[in-house]
């Protein structure tokens, strides 16, 4: 999206209370710089890998609670990100949020006020987390063709947060990604950039560590099921619980 702004344009902060012109530099590797007023900003790739995953349709964010309030770059960056054509700012009980709308786009260069209030969702809302049809039934056999698999976990991206969708296909399907390969079932599917697919195989590699927990049938977990429904909150706390261990213990051993 941020490509989309002409670097050699100047912009202001979407709060009419800071001061100073935004000017893009671009992508740099995996981060991306702008300055303020003359001074340089970059957003590290650790930081955009905070953020990228967690933006989802129609549902506001925050830059500062994504990433802890840390940083000189959070404003400069909320508010080129309210300059490109899918990004709208909004307010959620008197408090400025960006929400992301990629079906209706505004003009490029211009701030974006979504108004539908009514439209705006939340994570935590049934329509997030009900999806009764999703078997979570671990896939033991190899009966889908490269194709139908890719279509699936296309849906999963629609049902579900990119983060959760991409732990649910490595945990359910890790024989069809062992058999197809990760890199050829995501090299089907359109990423906006090489930064959410990097987060997006790390997300199903850790589905595919779960898969080996679920299958040794650790922490109560049975190797035919992980549960008898998939709109469970305690399914997502397990799963989350189970990631974030598998996060510790893969930093553990890159510790010298």
């Amino acid at each position: 999206m941020l490509e989309q702004l002409d670097i050699k344009s100047s912009y202001k902060y979407i709060n009419p209370a800071t001061h100073g012109i935004l000017k893009v530099k671009g992508f740099v590797g995996d981060s991306f710089s702008y300055t303020s007023s003359g001074n340089k900003r970059t957003v590290s790739h650790i930081n955009l890998d905070r953020i990228i995953p967690n933006i989802y349709e129609l549902v506001p964010f925050s830059i500062d609670a994504l990433v802890n309030a840390s940083g000189n770059w959070r404003a400069g960056f909320e508010s080129l990100l309210a300059y490109t054509s899918e990004f709208y700012t909004c307010k959620i009980n008197n408090q400025k949020h960006l929400v992301w709308v990629p079906e209706e786009k505004h003009t490029i260069g211009e701030i974006g006020i979504w108004t539908k209030i009514g439209e705006l969702r939340s994570l935590a809302s049934e329509e997030a987390l009900q999806h009764p049809s999703l078997s979570m039934a671990l896939v033991h056999d190899l009966t889908l063709s490269i194709n139908e698999i890719t279509d699936i976990l296309k849906d999963l991206f629609k049902r579900e947060t990119k983060e959760l969708a991409s732990i649910i296909f490595g945990l359910k399907f890790q024989p069809y990604i062992s058999n197809y390969g990760i890199d050829v079932i995501l090299n089907r599917i359109e990423f906006e950039n090489a930064i959410i697919k990097r987060v997006i195989k790390e997300e199903i590699s850790k589905g595919i560590q779960l898969h080996a927990v679920v299958s040794e049938e650790k922490y109560g977990f049975k190797s035919g099921e992980v549960s008898s429904s998939a709109n469970s909150n305690e399914n997502i706390k397990q799963l989350s619980n189970l990631s974030n261990s598998l996060e510790c213990q893969c930093a553990k051993k890159k510790t010298p």
